[in-house]
């Protein structure tokens, strides 16, 4: 017979090993769910593509069926601009090409700066951005744990170059403006693949506040401006840019014309929905550019 002390001992040993293999198999169950949610969510989606319709010598006459609506979402070219690529990557995820969606260097460096606070603001890669763009959720420890396990899937599943095709393809430029594409030419009447790097640098500096850096807004048009300096500065610094470039972006950034909100014409408005009509009735696939028509 075993002493009493020794029965009592066996019996508890007995629970809290049953306790300890329980809360592991609910942990295993919990981070298997949690990954198969992340999974789920990591496709590449947004909106349909807003057309831009002109006149006959490119005069701006309307965009999509609402003014009111997200506008944007153009595909990016094929090779991406360089000079879109670089400013985009040095101010939003310098190390892009060598992580799988999560900076651990970065992140841990937030952690320490936001330490006091609780929060960890910072360290957002693209994918991370892709993710919280399409899923927005309120800013809190699982939303970021949330947007890390679904920009891993992302890299896992499309890769870098998609991914950072999307993210360009859906980050907010303000106005209601989604992606850089249909911002240059919304902003700079040009094609993306003709920007400067003083254009290049400023749509990269929308995506951070594009509220806050309006380009239809004196004020919000000078802090986008401000952020595009930061932006060549840093590719100056990284030796992307020549001292010649540096100095001619620069000066091309501090004389660039504030931006004006082109309007539709009221004289064409019949014109305007018709065409508008008959291009929802026969356009099929990608838009990329805008729409020219015959309207003098």
């Amino acid at each position: 017979a075993l002493p009493g002390g020794l029965k009592r001992k066996i019996p508890q040993r007995i629970t809290i090993r049953l306790l300890v293999g329980l809360a592991i198999r609910v942990l295993l169950i919990a981070f298997f769910v949690f990954q198969l949610q992340a999974f789920f969510r990591a496709e590449l989606v947004s909106d349909p593509a807003t057309p831009i319709f002109e006149d006959r010598r490119g005069i701006f006459l309307s965009e999509g069926v609402s003014e009111y609506s997200r506008l944007g979402f153009w595909e990016m070219p094929d090779p991406i601009p360089y000079r879109i690529r670089e400013c985009v990557l040095i101010i939003e995820d310098k190390r892009f090409d060598a992580h799988m969606g999560i900076d651990f260097w970065a992140l841990g460096r937030a952690v320490v700066n936001n330490l006091e606070g609780g929060d960890i603001e910072g360290a957002s890669t693209i994918a991370m951005q892709v993710a919280r763009l399409q899923y927005p959720e309120r800013r809190t420890i699982f939303a970021k744990l949330n947007e890390m396990a679904t920009a891993w899937w992302l890299m896992v599943r499309h890769g870098h170059e998609k991914v950072l095709r999307h993210y360009l393809k859906i980050a907010p430029q303000g106005n209601q403006v989604y992606g850089f594409a249909y911002a240059s030419r919304r902003f700079f009447k040009k094609p993306i693949q003709d920007v400067s790097w003083a254009e290049a640098a400023l749509l990269a500096a929308l995506p951070q506040s594009p509220s806050a850096m309006n380009v239809f807004d004196y004020w919000g048009f000078q802090r986008a401006v401000g952020r595009g300096r930061l932006i060549l500065r840093m590719l100056f610094q990284e030796q992307k840019l020549s001292r010649d470039e540096y100095r001619i972006a620069l000066e091309q950034l501090s004389e660039m014309p504030f931006q004006f909100r082109e309007a539709r014409p009221k004289n064409a408005y019949h014109f305007i929905f018709r065409v508008i009509d008959q291009f929802g009735n026969t356009h099929r696939g990608p838009l990329t550019s805008t729409v020219r028509t015959t309207l003098d």
